[in-house]
């Protein structure tokens, strides 16, 4: 099956069911992996990331992480780069999608249980300064898959209890 080519990814309804598009118009079923970053936790015993000083050593350059690390997704089968991922990472024509973090940037806290306004005039100016700052320059990235709001919002009280940990 395919669709109208958009020079976009964008989402159609197609028999009854939902699916990407890719922007030459063919059905796209994303395999993403989050986290895709080269620097590593930072270790405050050591004063450094392990992890980003390994990669630096390995491969002498960001550069050249991105180029091998989208090689080995693409031969593992992986065809998106998930979020919370390095912006180094959105290249080489692998889509890839961007968490936006909107509710924690004005003022929620998901493990408080504290929720954003959505309504407040501070929603209202993140959402602004989001749309401004990261969304306008991602508005011609044909790679761009789309974007997460937020992630792990928490709409009651916590429903974990010891039994589940």
């Amino acid at each position: 099956m395919s669709s109208r080519a958009s020079g976009f990814f964008h989402v159609e309804k197609i028999s009854g069911r939902f699916w990407f598009i890719d922007p030459e118009g063919s059905l796209f079923l994303s395999k993403g992996v989050n986290h895709v970053n080269y620097l590593g936790d930072y270790a405050p015993s050591l004063g450094y990331s392990p992890y980003n000083r390994y990669i630096m050593e390995k491969y002498g350059s960001v550069e050249k992480w991105v180029k091998e690390t989208i090689a080995r997704l693409r031969s593992w089968g992986f065809n998106t780069i998930g979020a919370w991922s390095s912006e180094e990472t959105f290249c080489e024509e692998m889509p890839y999608t961007i968490i936006l973090d909107m509710a924690l940037k004005a003022g929620a806290n998901w493990q408080s249980g504290m929720i954003a306004d959505y309504f407040s005039k501070k929603f209202e100016q993140v959402a602004e300064d989001i749309a401004s700052k990261i969304c306008a320059s991602k508005r011609n990235d044909k790679y761009l898959l789309g974007y997460f709001t937020d992630n792990e919002l928490r709409w009651a009280p916590d429903w974990r209890s010891k039994r589940d940990l």
